[in-house]
């Protein structure tokens, strides 16, 4: 080449500026919810790690190397996001709610590395296992409790089972409940339980589709339970038989980051054969006969939006709690076979969480139930509100709840709220036709027990009234008490865990009918929400 050609390719060269290629971020984004700023980037790879809990102190430490850890497969199929998909900040925040909501599981959380040049992401999804099997201890407001033994996660495959004593209304049994996320060769999730009482049995199946996300477009449902209760002989026995199915389809028909609306349609049956003898306290008829049979529809809320709640727990967790209005509604248009009359089933439920400020927070609910022809039959109102505030070291906690049942069946033994009175009352008097309650209660934590629970102390008062109670001398009719008390709580450091209760309570006001002694009392209440859904979708 000619020196002047090499001259000029020279100095173009060198005038022109040379661009090195922009070094992109390798550095991990870990998080608990979603990696919201690499939102719409490629999936290239998703791994899963499950984690062993933690170790145990002291000398138990010796049973670690009994546990069988999660399986990685068992967590992976309940991911709703692969490769080749786009980071959807939504789906994966509801994934990891989901898998914390595990019983064998005490936390999930995503790292993402955004190390492809060609702007792809690779996620691995850590689960930590927590002890799943332990001794179960449950009280209902009833008097009715039930002591067992469950392990929530056989051979680190998901499923759950468990045996225990029961006792209810006096009758004492002894049942077994087996669990399978993932019913083999299928995508059902199963659950079969069986309780035996010297007097009758009890059984429930339930079978559903597995869901992987609140934005999966189909969903089916099925339970089937029956209860069979003889009790005495002759004119004065107490004879129960129910027996109830219903297969339901939802279809999600509007999604949105705020939610997802869905229609819901199908078909139940609701079989019963009830008759009390005169010892029995009721407040309904002493006998009833119905062989329901409906076509359902119906239509359900549910929020795909959370607030984050860091002050919530006694450790450093976190507690997530939906956004906005959530319920379902099924109603059942059919005939009572029995009566050849037509006939209609109601199921609600509908409730809100609010956030009035940044520590503190409310959740409201009510329910609807019952069969309607020319009344509301079997029916129950019921409606809860709970006022959760920041306070040193603690909460402080208020609630009230409120309860109508109408025409109720004679086996309704209990109205269903939360109330730390209940132990003053006689258990006839706990089947009243309407309930009200209230507390207002402050917890402290003193200390943190294990990974998952801690110890709390607190000082409540409560109110409690009663209308129309089975007659218990001259004035009965309505029946109310106030105390005060002092208490030990064993609170979750984790969302989705139960409280245990434990009060020592004094009357400082009460009806001339009931005991002025100091009382006693055990309870379970449930984590905040774990009971927002309408009764028909309850494992009973």
């Amino acid at each position: 080449m000619p020196l002047p050609s090499r001259l000029f390719i020279l100095t173009f060269l060198a005038a022109v500026p040379i661009t090195a290629p922009r070094a992109q971020s390798c550095e991990a984004v870990t998080t608990h919810t979603a990696p919201g700023e690499l939102s719409g980037r490629r999936i290239d790879s998703v791994a899963v790690v499950t984690l062993a809990p933690d170790p145990l102190p002291g000398p138990a430490a010796m049973m670690d190397g009994l546990h069988v850890r999660t399986q990685a497969a068992i967590i992976r199929r309940q991911l709703a996001f692969a490769p080749g998909d786009t980071v959807d900040t939504l789906v994966i925040a509801d994934a990891l709610r989901r898998l914390r909501a595990r019983r064998y599981l005490s936390d999930a959380w995503v790292v993402a590395r955004p190390c492809d040049p060609n702007g792809g992401v690779a996620l691995t999804v850590t689960t930590r296992d927590t002890w799943s099997t332990r001794p179960e201890v449950k009280f209902g407001s009833s008097g009715g409790a039930t002591v067992g033994l469950t392990e929530r996660n056989l051979f680190g495959t998901g499923r759950a089972a468990s045996v225990y004593v029961r006792s209810a209304s006096s009758r004492l049994g002894v049942g077994a409940m087996l669990s399978d996320p993932w019913v083999p060769h299928t995508n059902l999730a199963a659950t079969v339980r069986l309780d035996s009482y010297r007097d009758g049995t009890g059984w429930l199946a339930t079978a559903a589709t597995h869901r992987f996300s609140i934005f999966d477009p189909w969903q089916t449902q099925l339970l089937v339970s029956g209860t069979t209760y003889h009790h005495g002989a002759g004119d004065t026995s107490d004879v129960f038989v129910r027996e109830e199915g219903a297969l339901l389809v939802s279809h999600g028909v509007h999604a949105s980051s705020y939610g997802v609306t869905s229609l819901i349609a199908g078909v139940e049956l609701a079989r019963s054969r009830l008759s009390a003898g005169p010892a029995l306290a009721i407040l309904g008829p002493d006998t009833v006969r119905r062989d329901f049979v409906g076509l359902d529809l119906g239509v359900r809320r549910e929020s795909a939006s959370y607030d984050t709640l860091s002050w919530m727990l006694p450790a450093a967790s976190f507690a997530e709690v939906p956004r906005g209005f959530e319920g379902e509604l099924v109603t059942g248009f059919g005939t009572d076979f029995v009566s050849r009359l037509p006939a209609m089933r109601v199921d609600l439920w509908g409730g809100r969480v609010w956030s009035p400020g940044s520590r503190d927070a409310l959740v409201t609910d009510l329910w609807v139930s019952g069969f309607v022809s020319g009344g509301l039959h079997a029916g129950s109102v019921r409606a809860h509100g709970v006022y959760y505030r920041a306070a040193p070291r603690g909460l402080w906690i208020a609630q009230v709840a409120g309860e109508r049942l109408f025409d109720p069946d004679p086996d309704v033994r209990a109205l269903g709220t939360l109330d730390p009175a209940l132990p003053l009352f006689p258990s006839d008097s706990r089947i009243a036709e309407l309930a009200l309650s209230a507390a207002v209660e402050r917890d402290v934590h003193l200390r943190v027990v294990s990974r998952n629970y801690a110890v709390d102390g607190a000082v409540f008062s409560a109110f409690s009234w009663r209308h129309d109670p089975p007659p218990m001398g001259p004035n009965a009719s309505q029946l109310y008490a106030g105390v005060v008390g002092l208490g030990l709580r064993l609170a979750p450091t984790r969302a989705g865990r139960a409280t245990f209760r434990l009060d020592l309570g004094f009357p400082v006001a009460r009806s001339p009918q009931l005991r002025g002694r100091p009382y006693i009392g055990v309870m379970i209440m449930p984590w905040l929400g774990g009971d927002r859904e309408r009764d028909g979708r309850r494992e009973r």
